[in-house]
Formats: structure tokens, C-alpha cells, sequence
């Protein structure tokens, strides 16, 4: 291998080791914890693995559609609402859908649901993600996602307004 060869795989190592990153600190963190066979720490690890790949997929769908569709999302940022990204993160996508409360009323024999807390944005991320389920999958679920997501919002700006 030549130095020039040496220095392109090592430059293409920020990829696994973002993903490494991401097990040390924030949404995955990984704390100190005792398993007493390793049984339990293969499932630990594939566990792990499992949502690292869920992260990581997330981001490339979201990331794909907003370039596709020359798009950036707004609100991600914590005190900065009109900044923009065409490149969120999984964890700044997760930490926008933060207090969102589904409350589930029973009155009588009907089951009621009020969502508080959702927004445009979480519409958006949402639909975004649907074309993960039709285009890649095949799954027949976005269209009721965008049923059931209009139907939040609705609620929501009809709550707002009176």
C-alpha cells in the first residue's frame, strides 16, 4: 500500500469512529455496567449495534430527501429557531420531538387521544421519514403517517387559535 493509498483509508475512518462517538456520549451513551456472562454482553452489544444502524439510517434518509428535494429544516437548534441544516443530526432530530405528550382519555365506552406539543416541524421529519417506508421497505404505512400527522396538526392549530 502507498502512502497516498494509506492516507485515503485512513481519511475514510471518521465514519465508524462517529459512530463509536456516538456510544460514548449523548443519545447512546454508554455507562459503566456490570454483565456477568458474555452472553450478556454479545446482547449487549448487538443491542447497541442495532440502534447505532437505526441512527445511522435515519440520518441518511432524512439527510437524502431534503437534498433531493433542495430542502433545509428549521427549529433544530436550541435558541437559534431560524437556523437551518440540509444535514441534521439523528439526535437533534430526536431531541426536537422532546415534550410531545400523547394523553389517552376514556369517557365512557370511547378512547379519545390529545397530542400537545406537535409541530410543523415534527410533520416534516416525519414525512421525511415515511419515504424510507414506501421507496426502500415497500411498507404501505406512510400514507396513514401523513393521515394521522395532518390530523395532529390540524388539532393543534384549532386548539391555538381559539
Amino acid at each position: 500500500m502507498t502512502l497516498q493509498q494509506a492516507v485515503e483509508k485512513y481519511a475514510g475512518q471518521w465514519q465508524p469512529e462517529r459512530g463509536f462517538g456516538r456510544l460514548k456520549g449523548g443519545w447512546l451513551k454508554v455507562a459503566p455496567i456490570f454483565l456477568r456472562t458474555d452472553e450478556h454482553i454479545r446482547g449487549l452489544m448487538f443491542i447497541l449495534s442495532l440502534v447505532l444502524r437505526a441512527f445511522t439510517l435515519i440520518e441518511f434518509v432524512v439527510r437524502r430527501e431534503l437534498q433531493a428535494q433542495q430542502e433545509t429544516l428549521a427549529g433544530l437548534y436550541e435558541g437559534a429557531p431560524r437556523k437551518t441544516t440540509d444535514r441534521p443530526t439523528t439526535e437533534r432530530l430526536l431531541d426536537a420531538f422532546q415534550g410531545i405528550t400523547l394523553l389517552r382519555i376514556r369517557i365512557g365506552h370511547e378512547i379519545h387521544y390529545q397530542l400537545s406539543g406537535f409541530s410543523k416541524l415534527h410533520r416534516r421529519v416525519l414525512q421525511l421519514l415515511a419515504c424510507l417506508s414506501i421507496s426502500t421497505l415497500g411498507w404501505r404505512a406512510a400514507p396513514e403517517i401523513n393521515r394521522l400527522t395532518s390530523k395532529m396538526s390540524e388539532s393543534r392549530e384549532d386548539r391555538s387559535s381559539t
